[in-house]
């Protein structure tokens, strides 16, 4: 299956080429296009010198708009100065790509500058990878001369663009039919593409378009990046969860879930549970966010000593159904408890304790769930209730 190259359109785009052309030293700016890719995501600018250097803007909008980051600007140009340099001087562009990585991979980086992993989800993100070796620690003492984490950022995207030989994405069936299809390449980081969410959301767009129906993307590896239908059969969907159930435990593994993109952010597809596949995929997610939490809670008791771990059970309800669900524990002799978002919260009290749904808590105690600020993936500070917040709990306990 071959899909067009995505380029990036926006009148904000074309105030920045204007920026550019009057850069000291730039001559002309161009859009790098081919037949089938008339927009543009990649620009070539042509310095006094003779020198051609291509520059991608993808990282240099804000996370939440299209705006151009200014002072980031200023960092790439800089990283462009380094390239000539080094163009001049025979040597080759320093080869990082982007590498895709978990919450459990990326909390051990966790004192690393904010340039050093940049989050896409709550539980996924990514750093910059020098070939095969793992996350590229960015600091004054590693990185190479004249770059800093975003150049060196920059360069990983460009070097990620060149990885096509065409001007077109050849997806590749996985032997489950068209309905679910992979990317090819960067051979052995394929999940490389997940950090570009232009070209991302380009690709789900033209699925979806060819189809009729929604397509989502479900990074389960670090050289597995699948693109479903929505609309492929139950049998489909089985056999795909055979591969990725297992995913969860490999070291490369990221988080087996299916995502889509809204207002340009990845976010985690609500799941129904209605069907086998359905409730297959809602355990998987347990699972993921299990390791995931509990891999931040491990970090973040060596600090601290209220920190409360992330747990799934099965409630049977009382028309005879089984529900998977997740619960963090809040001890009673804590005053207060950092638990990660769960769907229950058990309060210990005495020897036993009421087990209440979160938004139950939310809707009629609110004062005593606070979310922490600057914490990832997020975490609340749950107070210790009062013996007559403790009876308004245990009425609206399971």
């Amino acid at each position: 299956m071959s899909v067009a190259k995505l380029c990036l359109t926006g009148m904000k785009r074309e105030e920045f080429i204007e920026y550019l052309r009057a850069y000291p030293g730039v001559t002309s700016v161009s859009k790098i296009q081919s037949d089938d890719a008339p927009e543009w995501s990649t620009l070539e600018l042509l310095f006094d010198d003779g020198t051609k250097v291509n520059l991608n803007p993808d990282v240099l909008s804000t996370s939440d708009t299209d705006d151009i980051d200014i002072g980031a600007t200023e960092k790439i140009l800089q990283a462009l100065d380094a390239e000539r340099r080094s163009a001049q001087d025979g040597q080759a562009s320093v080869p990082v790509l982007p590498l895709v990585r978990s919450l459990a991979f990326a909390i051990q980086y966790r004192e690393m500058s904010s340039g050093a992993f940049t989050w896409l989800t709550d539980f996924i993100g990514y750093g910059i990878a020098l070939e095969d070796a793992e996350l590229l620690n960015p600091n004054a003492n590693n990185n190479p001369a004249g770059y800093d984490a975003l150049q060196l950022q920059s360069q990983a995207f460009d070097n990620l663009h060149k990885t096509m030989t065409e001007d077109y994405f050849s997806l590749v069936e996985f032997g489950l039919g068209p309905n679910v299809v992979a990317m090819p390449a960067p051979e052995g980081n394929e999940s490389a593409w997940f950090a570009d969410i232009p070209v991302m959301e380009y690709l789900i767009d033209y699925l979806s378009e060819q189809s009729g129906t929604p397509w989502v993307v479900i990074p389960a590896t670090r050289n597995q990046l699948f693109f479903v239908n929505t609309a492929a059969t139950a049998e489909e969907w089985g056999a795909l969860l055979d591969a990725l159930e297992p995913t969860i435990e490999y070291h490369n593994g990221i988080y087996p879930l299916p995502h889509s993109i809204i207002d340009g952010q990845w976010v985690e597809q609500p799941i129904d549970t209605e069907t086998e596949w359905g409730r297959r995929l809602h355990t998987l997610q347990l699972q993921a966010r299990t390791i995931s939490y509990n891999a931040q809670a491990e970090v973040l008791s060596a600090t601290e000593n209220n920190i409360a771990s992330y747990k799934a059970l099965s409630i049977t309800t009382v028309d005879g159904a089984e529900h998977d669900m997740s619960f963090a524990l809040v001890p009673e002799a804590w005053i207060t408890t950092s638990v990660p978002q769960a769907d229950l919260l058990f309060f210990e009290s005495g020897n036993s304790g009421t087990m209440v749904p979160w938004q139950g808590v939310v809707d009629r105690l609110p004062h005593l769930i606070e979310q922490q600020p600057d914490v990832h993936p997020p975490r609340y500070t749950v107070k210790r209730p009062t013996f007559q917040e403790m009876e308004l709990l245990q009425l609206l306990g399971l």
